[in-house]
């Protein structure tokens, strides 16, 4: 069956469905015959209000009822309708009412405040709702063009104001047609209603509901945004399809696997907005749902779906990244170079899309339109989607990403788009953008551009805070650079040439360079500035604020060492990261009271009388990674760590009981008759229970439970060296562990690396690496056992393969003392090790005879000691 407009399939669904249930909120509900009849009669009162063919309406409501009602009548009057969020800014809804020239607009009363900058007529709800069931429930057919427009959604705009997008009829019956000739689309299914009104998603989930004889199912706004309500209204309403971002579709399955209970009914999902990512823990949940499916749809609002990957049967089989699939009927697809000539199958261009559901353009925005949507030589008009992509050999696309690329830092992936969302949420702030800077030495750092609104301030300071909230670390800006308005090229660009860099000038510490109180602080100004490549950084700045790190931080020492002739452990850093309070360092002799300690380093004093704390660094051999778990004991808890001697570019011990006798013996001249607490983190869980058992040796009380951070057993039985991660057992383990994880906002981030090419795969090439690996640690090893140093940029390398080798080696005789065990969601390769565990605690709990608390924090092996939960857990444990 084939209808040319909207209003076309809706009459035909409720033609053919008219005692079946239509529209369910809560107790009240409707069947297509009452909800036909109450969008008859909106219909009519819209008409005496001047809403008729060609017209916009307003329609700013509530989650209700009435709202979807109100939708249908504007559209049975020929009208478009024009959805209002009132969340929106005042200002902002008056730009778009401005831009729509709206005949009028239907509110609650509860939001008529928010409607002051409207010029048009507003019908409230409230007060037109006894008009409205007086009018007749029938009255003339509006016969409505499949080019005329049946809704006008805006979106956020480059210029700051926000674009409306003209969707005729045309483009959204051929949507609904297609959706309903989908393999796995079920007429009559219970839909929830979960977009907000101002997507689009939210009119394909409405119009192929009633178009096919299903029943909508309307969520509060609460429980939209609570997944484990949500998923309570998806297993209570029997809800068989559902249309969701992916991110908010991770939300629920993490929160079926933590409650152990799934949707069973929901044999459609349907996602897009979003890159989608399949992954054990999303597997394992459609594994549990027979004849589930999921729908990869993607297309931008100026088109609304345009290409669609549909994965059915064994979810094991399901790519990681799915495509996004080929263009749906009467679509067409195109990827071209910047020479617009179509690219080969493989390559990478920018993506093109044409046919039957492209948008009108912008209203009012004649060159915004002109800018996106292109007439391209052989073709009929094209949107310009702004999108890299590639065609896969079997014509389908892959989605690689925008045009203006991701930036990396630290390892992590980062999308710009994201730090400027957060920013733009802070008052005051106009337009904000996202650019990565490299320095000589290779440096990525972040700086975010942004413009102040009139007659509004920004404070650096809040605005800081504002991201540290918001944000993961690697993620903040180092430099927040305010701009009288953003730079663009007379193409529409922007013009990151034009981008002032980031330097002092334009941070927070602008106006305060210079100013140093000793020829000690200037020559550490001149230090930062050549690790940084920041010239005048003032005596009151932030080393880690401006880009530093671990690696910086050890040749900032060693620079030190050379120009000043002392040797400062590397935690000083995390206790005087200025350069006023090094400087204060340096020129008072300040230390830590350890300097004859090559391992032993203080991180916090804490107060008399508490047991300190002592860690044992991890595969990495420093201790920074133990600063902000520090902090977060509180500052009564007196914490001290041991870092692996080789750090200083000497010999290091090479054995776990070496590293434990040599930090017992450190650990006893300077607490001989003190009760302490031990912990570690990775291998330093080891060194934790054969330090701890010295300790006992030695006549210490050593007080429980020892505390130990993402340790893995090598000898385990439940240790698969060899077995590949993508088995059903390996991705049952990860949905454990995703379904007890504590934290939910804590996510692994850590992305694997590209396979290796086939020759490397070899044995022999394999066992070529490893005695190259083997000659080369035993090369540093004979230069540190001479007596020369091992040049800082081998340190971390020669650490980590001296650490490695160590736990190989190592058997652990067990400890009878009680444990808590903290743990991440990373398996062997993001610890620089083969293979995963089969066990939940990748098999430490076989070590522990003395009893074993285990928890499941979450996140990355790198990030589960930035956790407040985990400081909070192991405070419980002390008492």
């Amino acid at each position: 069956m084939t209808n040319d407009t909207v209003n076309q399939w809706l009459a035909h669904g409720a033609a053919a469905n008219a005692g079946n249930p239509a529209l369910v909120f809560g107790e009240a509900s409707l069947t297509y015959a009452e909800l036909d009849a109450l969008s008859n009669r909106i219909k009519n009162h819209l008409a005496r209000a001047g809403a008729g063919r060609g017209g916009k309406v307003g329609l700013c409501l509530d989650r209700s009822i009435e709202m979807v009602a109100v939708l249908l009548g504007i559209l049975k009057a020929g009208a478009a309708y024009v959805p209002l969020d009132p969340a929106y800014p005042a200002e902002r809804l008056g730009m778009m009412a401005e831009d729509a020239r709206l005949q009028c607009t239907v509110a609650h009363a509860a939001h008529v405040d928010r409607l002051g900058k409207i010029d048009s007529k507003i019908l409230v709800w409230e007060e037109m709702a006894d008009a409205v069931a007086s009018e007749p429930d029938a009255g003339p057919v509006v016969d409505v063009d499949p080019e005329d427009n049946a809704y006008i959604i805006f979106t956020s705009g480059s210029t700051g104001r926000p674009k409306g997008i003209e969707m005729p009829h045309r483009a959204l019956a051929n949507l609904v047609e297609w959706q309903l000739l989908r393999k796995t689309f079920k007429p009559g299914a219970r839909v929830l209603q979960y977009s907000s009104i101002s997507f689009d998603v939210s009119f394909q989930e409405i119009a192929t509901t009633f178009a096919s004889g299903g029943t909508l199912h309307l969520v509060s706004n609460d429980d939209r945004k609570d997944p484990r309500k949500l998923l309570k209204q998806l297993i209570d309403q029997k809800i068989g399809r559902l249309f969701l971002p992916y991110v908010a579709m991770r939300s629920i399955i993490e929160a079926a696997h933590m409650n152990g209970t799934y949707p069973l009914e929901l044999k459609e999902t349907i996602t897009a907005g979003e890159q989608l990512r399949v992954d054990g823990v999303v597997r394992d949940y459609f594994s549990r749902i027979e004849g589930a499916s999921l729908d990869n749809q993607y297309g931008p609002s100026e088109t609304h779906v345009i290409t669609a990957h549909l994965l059915e049967g064994d979810p094991a089989a399901w790519p990681d990244l799915p495509s996004i699939g080929k263009a749906i009927d009467h679509c067409e697809t195109f990827i071209f170079d910047e020479a617009m000539e179509p690219v080969p199958a493989g390559e990478e261009g920018e993506l093109y899309l044409g046919g039957r559901n492209l948008a009108h353009g912008y209203i009012g925005r004649e060159d915004l339109t002109k800018q996106a949507f292109v007439e391209v030589d052989g073709h009929s008009v094209l949107y310009r989607t702004g999108d890299l992509a590639a065609f896969n050999p079997d014509g389908s696309i892959e989605f690689r990403g925008r045009r203006d690329h991701q930036i990396k830092v630290l390892g992590h992936r980062v999308e710009p788009g994201e730090i400027n969302n957060a920013a733009s949420q802070f008052p005051g702030i106009g337009q904000c953008l996202t650019h990565a800077f490299k320095s000589d030495d290779g440096v990525t750092r972040l700086a975010a551009y942004y413009t102040v609104k009139p007659g509004e301030a920004v404070a650096y300071v809040a605005l800081r805070e504002h991201l540290d909230a918001r944000l993961p670390d690697y993620m903040v800006p180092a430099f927040l650079i305010e701009l009288d308005e953003i730079p663009y090229t007379p193409s529409g660009k922007v013009d990151l040439k034009s981008l002032p860099k980031p330097s002092i000038a334009n941070s927070r510490y602008a106006g305060e360079a210079g100013g140093y109180e000793s020829p000690t602080e200037e020559r550490l100004a001149e230090i930062w500035g050549e690790l940084l490549g920041l010239d005048g950084i003032p005596r009151s700045a932030d080393f880690f604020e401006l880009g530093g790190d671990s690696l910086r931080a050890v040749t900032l020492f060693l620079k030190i060492e050379k120009q000043f002739g002392c040797d400062l452990p590397l935690a000083t850093l995390l206790r005087a990261s200025t350069i006023e309070a090094l400087a204060r360092h340096i020129d008072e002799g300040a230390d830590d009271g350890f300097a004859d300690c090559r391992s032993l380093k203080l991180l916090q004093r804490g107060q008399p009388g508490v047991a300190p704390l002592f860690l044992a660094h991890g595969g990495a051999g420093n201790i920074l990674c133990f600063s902000t778990f520090a902090k977060n004991l509180g500052s009564g808890q007196p914490v001290y760590a041991f870092q692996w001697s080789g750090w200083d570019g000497g010999r290091g011990e090479t054995t776990i009981e070496a590293m434990a006798q040599a930090y017992r013996d450190e650990l006893l001249k300077h607490f001989p008759d003190t009760p302490v607490r031990i912990g570690g983190y990775c291998i330093g869980g080891y060194i934790a229970i054969e330090l701890a058992r010295l300790l006992r040796e030695a006549g210490v009380e050593v007080l429980g439970p020892l505390v130990v951070f993402d340790s893995p057993n090598l000898r385990s039985k439940a240790y698969r060296r060899k077995e590949p991660a993508g088995e059903a057992e390996y991705r049952r383990v990860q949905s454990a562990l995703a379904e007890k994880k504590l934290c939910t906002d804590a996510i692994n981030l850590h992305q694997p690396p590209a396979p290796l090419p086939w020759l490397k795969r070899t044995p022999p090439y394999a066992l070529m690496r490893i005695l190259r690996t083997r000659k080369r640690l035993e090369g540093y090893d004979r230069m540190a056992a001479e007596g020369k140093v091992v040049p800082v940029d081998a340190r971390n390398w020669y650490c980590a393969q001296t650490q490695k080798a160590a736990v190989r080696r190592h058997r652990c005789r067990g400890t009878d003392m009680p444990v808590l065990y903290l743990r991440s969601e990373c398996q062997g390769e993001e610890m620089m090790l083969p293979g995963w565990w089969s066990t939940m605690f990748m098999g430490f709990d076989e070590v522990c005879n003395g009893g074993f608390a285990a928890h499941v924090i979450g996140g990355g092996h790198g990030e589960i000691l930035e956790h407040p939960k985990v400081a909070e857990l192991v405070g419980e444990a002390f008492g």
